[in-house]
């Protein structure tokens, strides 16, 4: 009986041994994890609709890759004059110094991902295969100490990156007409020049039909000039017309900035697994030196002689 006693009681002090060590790991693993600040990270969603008019119609005005013009983009609204107006209504107690790190830390914690959206898989609806090609599009991610923080500047960004896209095709649409305006207004006063001369030289019958022949491919020549910069700037008012109508290429945010019910950093329970593993391993090192040894709880006895 004795000896089953002392086995049995060996058994729950050897459990002791390593289940103490263990529990102490995991809570401290989890207290600690309090010590870094939190991370929340709010994400939007932005698809790329392309111009609702055939390409074979009016070409689009924005040829660039996609990646690059998010990328141009996402440079314009982080500049200071984009992001002080945002930082000043959000945070409308901070100093200008407060404001510059704001802008600085906005500037460091926005992401932007590319991506290829199926819309047959969103809203659950499901379609048939091949019925509808991927939308090009982007994800907006950014990161804060709270969650709440975290959506509005997402927002905010979301906003920013759709309106600047919108001014930038409208801007080049605009600028390219202007362009098209005075080459048109040039091809115009060349035609003229060169009709008058024509008409100078038959009202004069001159020997030379050399030079009548010249100056009938210069005009013919002026002539064709003129109407391609009139139909290319017929193709340009078309252009802007269709994107104050909404009927050209367009960003909009399909998801808006989330909030985030958790921090993605620390992760606690991975810091309370960290701990219980250290105390495992402690308690089983306890344990076995016990074992082996004869030392007691904490440590062994080194008798000197």
């Amino acid at each position: 009986m004795e000896s089953a006693t002392g086995s049995s009681s060996g058994r729950i002090h050897w459990r002791r041994l390593i289940l103490i060590p263990a529990l102490f790991a995991t809570l401290a693993g989890f207290f600690f994890s309090y010590a870094f600040p939190a991370k929340y990270t709010s994400q939007s969603l932005i698809l790329v609709e392309g111009q609702k008019v055939p390409e074979s119609m009016v070409q689009p005005v924005v040829s660039e890759d996609l990646t690059a013009r998010v990328a141009t983009l996402q440079q314009q609204v982080l500049s200071q004059s984009r992001l002080q107006p945002v930082v000043g209504r959000l945070f409308p107690n901070k100093n200008p110094e407060e404001v510059g790190e704001m802008i600085d830390m906005i500037r460091a914690s926005m992401t932007v991902e590319p991506v290829m959206t199926d819309m047959s898989q969103i809203g659950g609806a499901k379609k048939e295969p091949g019925a509808e090609s991927p939308v090009p599009g982007f994800y907006v991610s950014y990161t804060a100490p709270s969650a709440r923080e975290a959506q509005q500047i997402c927002n905010e960004l979301t906003t920013l990156m759709v309106d600047e896209n919108l001014k930038s095709i409208q801007s080049a649409a605009s600028g390219t007409s202007d362009v098209l305006n005075r080459g048109i207004e040039q091809a115009r006063n060349n035609l003229i020049e060169i009709g008058g001369k024509l008409e100078s030289l038959k009202k004069q019958r001159p020997d030379s039909e050399a030079l009548q022949k010249v100056l009938t491919i210069d005009y013919d020549s002026a002539q064709k000039t003129y109407e391609d910069l009139l139909a290319k700037k017929s193709a340009a008012d078309l252009t802007i017309l269709m994107n104050n109508q909404s009927e050209g290429e367009r960003m909009f945010p399909l998801n808006p900035a989330n909030l985030p019910d958790a921090p993605w950093f620390p992760n606690r329970l991975l810091f309370a697994g960290v701990g219980l593993s250290i105390g495992l391993v402690f308690g089983i090192i306890l344990a076995l030196r016990r074992k082996f040894t004869g030392a007691n709880f904490w440590f062994s006895k080194i008798s000197v002689r």
